[in-house]
């Protein structure tokens, strides 16, 4: 990839992100519309369950940012991590191994399909289709990620994050279970109970490729916000748009203004998610996940 393209892009976006408002003034919220709202998001947003839950991160997140200058990579790892804190999901201290990779790419169509191509099992578990979207869409930011299942306390996993280095990433098996799988660990029992289960299912690693020409006309913390959202939970390839603001919209067309950043409903989302109990069928989580979003953003 051509890194003095890819960096032109990123200095441009940074320009033009300084003179837009960090702070998005939402419209007031109408009660009676709130509940059917977060069930059509929570429907929107959610992927296809890993062994009957619903993954999350369970390991300190380890940004790396790749493809863009010191100081560019740093503002967004910067923008990521505080929008991984503002939900209570925990960061890893500097020097960390990295876990959760962002790349700046001219092609990343055809970066992602040479990295998958020398390395197929570090997507392993996407469908057929989430595949084929991946590496033929042209998507303006692709992401996939890998979950692993734990104990029911989501300690105990079969592998630890922390082994899980950038080269490792890139040019080695990257194993575990990509969403939307069966996974290798199917093994694992539910317990008796039709409420708690033996294990849960959390996310080991993300990978998301920003392709730089298609993500032109959007700022650089626009975009930055937009890869937090869709690593930071498990949100599916062919995610449906929200019909409330969101940032999830920022590559509709045209998208609208309060989208450059997340909104309440985005944050709602994350914070509920990172709330709910791990050790839960799929469907119990689902109505926590209504319930709780429901109840932050009632007026």
């Amino acid at each position: 990839m051509s890194r003095s393209l890819i960096l032109v892009a990123a200095l441009a976006a940074t320009a033009a992100s300084a003179q837009e408002a960090i702070t998005v003034t939402a419209p007031r919220i109408d009660p009676a519309t709130v509940e059917p709202a977060a069930q059509a998001y929570v429907k929107g947003v959610l992927p296809t369950p890993v062994m009957g839950q619903y993954a999350r991160w369970q390991v300190p997140v380890c940004i790396k940012i790749i493809g863009l200058e010191d100081a560019v990579a740093a503002r967004v790892s910067g923008r990521i991590a505080s929008i991984a804190q503002g939900s209570k999901i925990a960061v890893a201290r500097p020097g960390c191994q990295p876990n959760l990779i962002v790349f700046f790419s001219n092609d990343s169509r055809r970066d992602v399909a040479a990295i998958l191509a020398k390395k197929p099992s570090s997507a392993k578990g996407i469908s057929a289709d989430d595949r084929k979207r991946l590496l033929e869409a042209p998507l303006p930011v692709r992401w996939w990620h890998s979950t692993q299942s734990g104990n029911g306390d989501g300690s105990g996993s079969t592998r630890e994050a922390s082994a899980l280095s950038t080269g490792q990433f890139l040019n080695s098996d990257g194993g575990g279970t990509g969403l939307g799988g069966p996974g290798a660990d199917a093994t694992a029992s539910y317990s008796s109970s039709l409420i708690d289960t033996h294990l849960s299912v959390g996310i080991i690693y993300a990978a998301a490729a920003v392709d730089v020409p298609l993500a032109n006309g959007r700022s650089l913390d626009a975009v930055a916000s937009y890869v937090a959202t869709v690593t930071l939970a498990a949100v599916p390839l062919d995610v449906t748009l929200p019909g409330v603001p969101s940032i999830l919209s920022l590559f509709a067309d045209p998208p609208a203004a309060a989208d450059r950043l997340p909104t309440e409903w985005d944050k709602a989302y994350l914070d509920a998610l990172y709330r709910i109990a791990m050790n839960r069928r799929a469907t119990a989580q689902r109505g926590q996940l209504i319930t709780a979003m429901t109840k932050q953003l009632k007026p």
